[in-house]
C-alpha cells in the first residue's frame, strides 16, 4: 500500500471516531480475546472428533484471524467516514450470507446422501448449521472489520455454562444479535427474530437452515400497534421448548424492542415463564457500545440513525446463571432485570446518565398465561406472551 493510500485510510478511520492509541489498545484486546476463543474452539472441535462426528465446519471458521494495527488518520468528514463503514459492512454481510447459504446447502446435501440410520441427529444438525451461520458472520463483520472492536468478559467461562439455558441481554442496537453471537463463541444458541427477515433472499434461507425462530407480527388497527399474529406464539414457544429439551440454548432480548435512550425497558415475561416451565437457568448479559456501531439511539456518538454505521468499541459481559427454582415469575424477572442492569452499568465504556442507568424494575405484564391469552391481544395493548412489542411508529 502506497504512502498516499495509507495516509487516506488513516484519515478516514480517525473521522470515524478512532484514535491511534485507542486503535492499538483495541487491537491488543481483540488479539487476546481471539486467542482465548481459539483455544476454547480447538478443545470443542477435538471433543467432536473424538465422538466420531462426520460432518464438521471448515477449519478457518473456528480459527480467529489476527488483525493488523490500523494507521493514523484525520481529514474525511464524519458522514463520509460513516458511509465508508456502512458500505464495508453491508458488502461483508452480502458475501457472508452468500457463503453461508452455499455452505449450509452443501452440508445438508452431504447429510441427505447418507443412509437414514447414518444421518446426523436433529440436535447435531441444527448446531452445525447454526455454527456455520454465526461463525461466518462473526468473522465477516466483527473479526475482519477494523472499525468494530468487541471485548468479552464473563463471571463464568462460557464453556462451563449449562447448554440448556436462556441468554437474556439488554437491547441497544439492531446489531445486537451479531455482537452477542460473536461474543458467545464457541457456544451456539438459537435466536428469535422478526419473521420478515425470513423473506430476504439467501439470508432468510440461512436463518431457516440455522434453526432460528421467526415471530410473526400483524398491525392491529383497533389498538393501533403491532402484535403477534394469532396462533403463532404457541408454535414459537413449542419450538423453543424443544430446543431446551435437546440441550440447545436460546438467546433473547427481553425488552422486546431497541431502547432509543439506552434506558433498560420493562421486560416481557414470555421466556421467563418458559425458563420456569423447563427448569433451565437464565444467563444475564450486559452490553454497551453497540449503539455506536449502528447509531439509532440518543446515547450513540452520532444519533443520525438510518443506514449510516459508525466505529464502535463494544463490551459484552456474561453474568452468573440465575436459577428459576423456588421463585415466582415476578421475582425471577426482577432478579434478572437487576442483574442485566448492573452488568451493563459495570462495563468500562458505559456512559449513560444516572437517572436512566439506575432505573428500577417495572413490570406491567399480567402473570396468567392461558390459550386465550396467546391468541387475543389484551385491552391494554400489551403482548400477552411478552415476546415482542412494536408501536405503530416503528
Amino acid at each position: 500500500m502506497g504512502g498516499g493510500e495509507t495516509e487516506w485510510l488513516g484519515q478516514l478511520m480517525e473521522s470515524a471516531g478512532l484514535a491511534t492509541k485507542e486503535s492499538k489498545r483495541s487491537s491488543k484486546r481483540r488479539s487476546a480475546s481471539k486467542r482465548s476463543s481459539s483455544k476454547r474452539s480447538s478443545k470443542r472441535r477435538s471433543k467432536e472428533r473424538d465422538e466420531g462426528s462426520v460432518l464438521a465446519l471448515p477449519e478457518f471458521l473456528s480459527e480467529m484471524p489476527e488483525m493488523p494495527e490500523m494507521p493514523d488518520m484525520s481529514v474525511v468528514t464524519k458522514p463520509v467516514g460513516q458511509a465508508f463503514i456502512s458500505v464495508w459492512i453491508f458488502i461483508g454481510l452480502g458475501f457472508a450470507f452468500s457463503f453461508i447459504y452455499v455452505l449450509q446447502l452443501t452440508l445438508k446435501k452431504v447429510d441427505d446422501l447418507r443412509s437414514k440410520s447414518d444421518r446426523l441427529p436433529k440436535r447435531e444438525k441444527v448446531l452445525l448449521m447454526g455454527k456455520a451461520l454465526r461463525r461466518s458472520m462473526a468473522i465477516a463483520i466483527i473479526d475482519l472489520n477494523p472499525f468494530w472492536n468487541i471485548t468479552v468478559s464473563a463471571d463464568v467461562p462460557l464453556e462451563d455454562l449449562p447448554e440448556a439455558a436462556i441468554y437474556m441481554a439488554n437491547h441497544t442496537s439492531y446489531i445486537d444479535p451479531f455482537v452477542l453471537s460473536a461474543a458467545q463463541r464457541p457456544v451456539e444458541t438459537k435466536y428469535v427474530g422478526k419473521a420478515d427477515l425470513w423473506n430476504i433472499p439467501i439470508a432468510g434461507q440461512a436463518l431457516h437452515h440455522s434453526g432460528d425462530m421467526p415471530v410473526h407480527f400483524v398491525k392491529d388497527k383497533k389498538l393501533k400497534r403491532w402484535r403477534t399474529r394469532t396462533g403463532t406464539l404457541d408454535e414459537l414457544m413449542s419450538q423453543a421448548r424443544d430446543y431446551l429439551e435437546m440441550d440447545v440454548g436460546i438467546s433473547v432480548f427481553p425488552e422486546g424492542s431497541v431502547s432509543k435512550t439506552g434506558e433498560l425497558l420493562p421486560f416481557k415475561k414470555g421466556f421467563f415463564q418458559l425458563a420456569r416451565e423447563c427448569d433451565v437457568p437464565i444467563i444475564p448479559v450486559g452490553m454497551w457500545g453497540n449503539q455506536d456501531g449502528w447509531p439509532n439511539t440518543t446515547t450513540s456518538k452520532d444519533s443520525s440513525g438510518g443506514l449510516l454505521l459508525g466505529a464502535a468499541d463494544m463490551h459484552v459481559h456474561f453474568g452468573e446463571p440465575i436459577s428459576p427454582n423456588g421463585k415466582s415469575l415476578e421475582e425471577l424477572m426482577e432478579e434478572v432485570y437487576i442483574a442485566v442492569r448492573d452488568l451493563r452499568n459495570g462495563l468500562p465504556n458505559f456512559n449513560l446518565a444516572p437517572e436512566l442507568a439506575n432505573v428500577e424494575p417495572e413490570f406491567k405484564q399480567t402473570v396468567q398465561l392461558s390459550p386465550e391469552d396467546l391468541d387475543e391481544a389484551p385491552e391494554d395493548g400489551s403482548d400477552p406472551l411478552g415476546n415482542e412489542e412494536r408501536s405503530s411508529a416503528e
